[in-house]
């Protein structure tokens, strides 16, 4: 019998650099940097949560690597992520976006990032406190496959999408919930 293994975006690697780090923060320094000093803490406004959404919904189907490379175009065309700035881009805005070579010209994208500011200027509560209503008890023991989803955040994804976020699935949820803190994503490198 043939064993196959797969290997999965979280799988911890070590980096060039000697320091062990996700598959996905293992492509180059931009990535290091960012894993290494922003991944896993709350953001510090609603405009740093919006970047992440952002960033999460853009790296569907692309590397981490790239969105970051891209990082301070989409802030500058998405001003400054903005919830109530990007909540009031309308279709000439889209249009305008999708011209633009520094964008990931993906309409569906940027929509979402569009639809996912209104969303939450409509949500009654913080998305971290969302998000840790339903990150659940998981521990992690050492040698344990680190998860691209969990229960909670397949129930995340749904309250996000009930509450009228998009381009968010289990696995997005997940990625946020570890972006933001509200899992500790960490735990599983050491």
């Amino acid at each position: 019998m043939t064993t196959i293994t797969t290997h999965t975006s979280n799988d911890p690697v070590r980096c060039a650099d000697g320091r062990t780090r996700p598959r996905w923060a293992s492509r180059g320094e931009l990535s290091w940097i960012y894993f290494d000093e922003e991944w896993g803490r709350a953001p510090d406004s609603d405009s740093g949560l919006l970047e992440i959404l952002s960033m999460i919904v853009f790296q569907l189907g692309i590397t981490w690597q790239a969105v970051l490379a891209k990082r301070n175009t989409l802030r500058s065309a998405f001003a400054g992520f903005d919830p109530a700035a990007v909540a009031r881009f309308g279709p000439e805005e889209v249009e305008f976006l999708l011209a633009d070579p520094g964008v990931f010209r993906n309409r569906r994208k940027i929509e979402a990032v569009i639809n996912n500011a209104k969303a939450m200027l409509r949500l009654p509560e913080p998305v971290p406190v969302l998000l840790e209503r339903y990150a659940g008890h998981h521990v992690h023991r050492p040698g344990d496959p680190v998860p691209l989803r969990t229960d909670g955040s397949s129930e995340a994804a749904a309250a996000l999408k009930e509450a009228g976020f998009s381009h968010i699935g289990p696995t997005g949820a997940f990625i946020l919930m570890q972006a933001t803190g509200v899992v500790n994503g960490r735990a599983y490198m050491m």
